[in-house]
């Protein structure tokens, strides 16, 4: 499969993750994916490593994923330069507070952001999306974001 995938997408060795000035640069000039997966644990990776990513890496055309089980265990670099946040499973009441906190959401309040979990999660499979681009919450990958009758 690696084979055939060659030119299309590149694989590094989990246990010596490349610098953001590593990664290849796309020959077509195209923005790139990094998919950086399961290093929530690896406190000295997340902040000597894949920060950079998050506060270069759009310099370079890269657009960065880093997937963790603990916003809370996330380098503070990585979730203060962060766009979006889907909230797939929260583990606690503290790192919704921390998404509170590390985001620009005019209005929207810890208890306000743990309904919206809710509803959005109330569904094996489904999401909350955190857009702090637009300073707003939204279900899944729905255009509208979520209001709410107070």
């Amino acid at each position: 499969m690696k084979d055939k995938l060659n030119g299309y997408i590149s694989i590094y060795d989990p246990s010596s993750p490349p610098k953001v000035d590593d990664i290849q640069k796309d020959p077509r000039g195209g923005i790139q994916l990094v998919i950086i997966d399961n290093y929530s644990s690896d406190k000295k990776l997340q902040h000597d490593i894949f920060s950079h990513y998050f506060i270069r890496g759009h310099h370079k055309r890269l657009s960065t994923l880093f997937l963790t089980h603990s916003w809370f265990a996330t380098d503070k670099l990585i979730r203060l330069n962060s766009e979006y946040l889907w909230i797939l499973k929260a583990n606690s009441r503290r790192d919704l507070k921390m998404v509170i906190s590390d985001f620009s959401l005019p209005g929207i309040t810890l208890e306000k952001l743990i309904r919206a979990y809710n509803e959005a999660t109330k569904e094996k499979g489904q999401s909350l999306l955190v857009d702090n681009v637009r300073s707003v919450l939204r279900f899944n990958f729905n255009q509208q974001g979520i209001t709410f009758n107070d």
